[in-house]
């Protein structure tokens, strides 16, 4: 009398041995209603299917393939209609098949199979948008022509590495908006505050802490219960495509209600909080945001945004993958020793904040290692010199001062020629301690609030 009984004996009788997922168990059903059109074969819903279906195939192993599976449809459940459905089988099919037949109460035949057909549709534009987009291996091919591409791939790239599942449903959402509009300013714009949305969000409150209930929300509702305005398309595709005024709108909304509605205000939040713990993607992104088109001033020693230069240019995708910026260097050692200042250990947050934290190839990790400030500070000094001149001359000074590179460092020096310029303001501190990491976190967050608040809060079309 049940069908969830029916699916439970099924599948411990059915030849395949394992268990048929939410979508094999909703193609019969589309098939079916399609039977009574023209028939399954070359119908939209079959079209749609082959994609849903090739998407899934790519995963080889059975167990990759049914959790991929699930994932999908609990991305689509929020891309459709801002709802939260769980990994267990009897719950998705129950979704999708309770949403598909609700469209039986249209007003005529024609709007039936129009809605119908569209709700496979959209769980189809998420498998490809997963396939496609939404996949590292395939992302340097994504969004050919697009202005700013490598910006947007790094973007993409950060969210993923982020695994902020929850994120799918919102990028493929504004993607399809800007599909159908025909706008790639639109997706480059959206993308580009949500990706601003996210880090502020999550700088300020370092783990997740309730933003996946602030994305469910805004999928939902929009900003206002008493006024919603979803961002999901709708069981009937009628919910408003926001124009990119109110998304961005909408986005801020959610950010203020953690408290952030300015610079001050999100500053206060993130300098001290220990982020390399809570988000390692999250403390690279704002590293390199902050480190973007930035030089130091020689009157304060701090780095401040200066002129766009190639040798500076960090906010694209071949920055965010390149092996100079592969580590996240804690400049005092996470674990305390008699080489470092004690108070740096006395709070949790200090030896984890950003004021803490640098970039640095692999190689040039460890060689720097857990050895005393007076060892790293020159080791510092040689990465950021631009000759192999200039790094001879930072060679016979710590030698001058009792400091001998092992030969495996000279080499790491010398023939891993990367200039690391952002490290400058590092080595002119004479001591590091508590006040010097405080005033760098300072300076690191205002750098990134200067590159990326734009995206969120400021309207124009050359963002």
């Amino acid at each position: 009398k049940d069908e969830k009984y029916g699916f439970d004996i099924f599948d411990s009788i059915n030849t395949t041995g394992e268990p048929l997922t939410a979508v094999q168990t909703f193609k019969p059903k589309v098939i079916s209603f399609e039977k009574q059109e023209k028939g399954f074969k070359g119908s939209p819903s079959d079209l749609s299917f082959n994609q849903i279906e090739n998407y899934l195939e790519s995963f080889e192993s059975l167990p990759n393939k049914q959790r991929a599976s699930q994932d999908l449809i609990v991305s689509f459940a929020l891309y459709k209609t801002g709802e939260k459905v769980s990994l267990k089988l009897e719950a998705q099919r129950h979704y999708l098949r309770t949403k598909f037949d609700s469209l039986n109460h249209g007003t005529n035949r024609n709007d039936i199979l129009i809605q119908k057909r569209e709700f496979v549709k959209n769980l189809s534009e998420l498998a490809i948008f997963n396939s496609t987009i939404w996949n590292k291996e395939n992302l340097l091919a994504a969004l050919p022509n697009y202005e700013k591409r490598d910006r947007l791939l790094a973007c993409i790239h950060f969210l993923i590495d982020l695994k902020m599942t929850l994120c799918i449903p919102v990028v493929c959402r504004l993607y399809e908006i800007a599909q159908k509009s025909e706008s790639k300013v639109y997706f480059r714009q959206a993308l580009l505050a949500f990706t601003a949305f996210v880090v502020l969000r999550r700088g300020a409150t370092g783990r997740t802490e309730g933003i996946d209930s602030d994305i469910r929300s805004l999928m939902e509702i929009g900003a206002d219960k008493k006024d919603p305005n979803p961002l999901s398309i709708g069981i009937d595709c009628k919910h408003e495509n926001l124009a990119i005024n109110e998304l961005k709108q909408l986005f801020k909304v959610y950010l203020s209600k953690k408290g952030v509605t300015n610079k001050s205000s999100w500053l206060d939040k993130v300098i001290n909080r220990p982020l390399y713990q809570e988000a390692k993607p999250l403390s690279k992104f704002i590293l390199l945001s902050a480190f973007h088109n930035s030089r130091i001033n020689q009157n304060n020693l701090k780095l401040e945004k200066a002129r766009s230069s190639s040798e500076t240019d960090y906010m694209n995708i071949n920055a965010w993958k390149s092996p100079n910026f592969k580590t996240i260097e804690h400049i005092a050692p996470q674990t305390s020793t008699d080489l470092w200042d004690k108070e740096i250990y006395s709070q949790p947050y200090w030896v984890h904040c950003l004021g803490n934290l640098t970039l640095l190839p692999q190689l040039e990790n460890n060689a720097v290692g857990s050895n005393k400030w007076k060892f790293k500070k020159l080791l510092y000094e040689a990465f950021s010199k631009a000759t192999d001149e200039g790094v001879g001359q930072v060679i016979e000074k710590a030698k001058k001062s009792g400091i001998i590179f092992s030969k495996k460092t000279k080499d790491i020096l010398f023939n891993d020629p990367r200039q690391l310029p952002y490290l400058e303001p590092i080595i002119n501190m004479q001591e590091w301690d508590v006040n010097v990491i405080q005033e760098r976190s300072k300076n690191i967050a205002s750098l990134a609030w200067d590159e990326i608040s734009p995206w969120l809060f400021w309207c124009s079309n050359n963002i």
